[in-house]
């Protein structure tokens, strides 16, 4: 009978649920036999009992889920390092174009302070050179002025220079007056006058008198009748020229 018992026991096993639980196997005698145990027989033993095997076809598959899989904390923060990741090269790219135009607006600027310095050391050159022209042409006129001054002060003093003195051309000679023959007068009359440029008398006086008025009269009278070569001055131009010449009377 024991040995039916655990027969029995092994083909209930199998059909039992899955659920992992404690089975308590009991030998139960067999009607004919008295109630009274066996001195040789042996407790109950009640033991785990292995899971059965589960076949892998059995295994029921999980369901697709219906929403998609909500990311790790591990993904979410992978996910932000490559997000900055990408705004730090985009920021690096923003200062570095920003540097590079930075580099060119400092390079234009260098290059217009040096086209402007450039221009106006230019304008500071022709500055100097226009007053170096002005200076020279300046210095020129002033050579040219005291050069005209110092030829027509030399015009002058050749102009008032006499090169040659006047002389006589044609002389009439004085009159003897007939009343001064009859009483036997006799004397010089020193006779001033001014030749002109053409060589005619102007202006005849007596300065020294004969001591006779007649014979003064006669010797003005002869005078304004003579004719001269005229003076001429450094520059061979005829000028005016005042002489005195001597006439005198004697009777023979």
């Amino acid at each position: 009978m024991a040995g039916t018992a655990a027969v029995l026991a092994c083909l209930v096993i199998p059909n039992l649920g899955s659920s992992g639980a404690l089975i308590t196997v009991v030998s139960s005698p067999s009607p004919q036999e008295p109630d009274s145990p066996q001195p040789n027989e042996s407790p109950p033993i009640t033991r785990p009992l292995p899971p059965p095997p589960v076949s892998h076809s059995s295994i029921a598959q999980p369901p697709a889920p219906s929403k998609p899989i909500l990311p790790t904390p591990a993904t979410l923060a992978l996910t932000d390092i490559l997000a900055q990741s990408e705004e730090a090269l985009l920021a690096i790219e923003v200062f570095q174009e920003e540097e590079t135009q930075r580099q060119k607006d400092i390079l234009q600027k260098e290059k217009e302070r040096e086209q402007a310095a450039a221009e106006a050391a230019l304008i500071e050159q022709q500055k100097a050179e226009e007053k170096e022209v002005e200076r020279k042409r300046q210095e020129e006129a002033r050579r040219a002025i005291a050069q005209k001054k110092a030829q027509k002060k030399a015009a002058t003093a050749q102009a008032n220079q006499v090169r040659s003195t006047p002389t006589i051309a044609h002389r009439t000679p004085p009159v003897y007056p007939s009343s001064a023959r009859r009483n036997k007068e006799q004397g010089t009359a020193q006779i001033t006058f001014t030749v002109t440029s053409s060589g005619r008398v102007s202006s005849p006086r007596v300065v020294a008198s004969s001591g006779h008025r007649s014979l003064d009269s006669s010797a003005l009278a002869a005078v304004k009748k003579w004719h001269f070569n005229p003076a001429k001055n450094g520059l061979g131009q005829p000028v005016a020229f005042q002489i005195a010449v001597p006439v005198t009377f004697r009777l023979k």
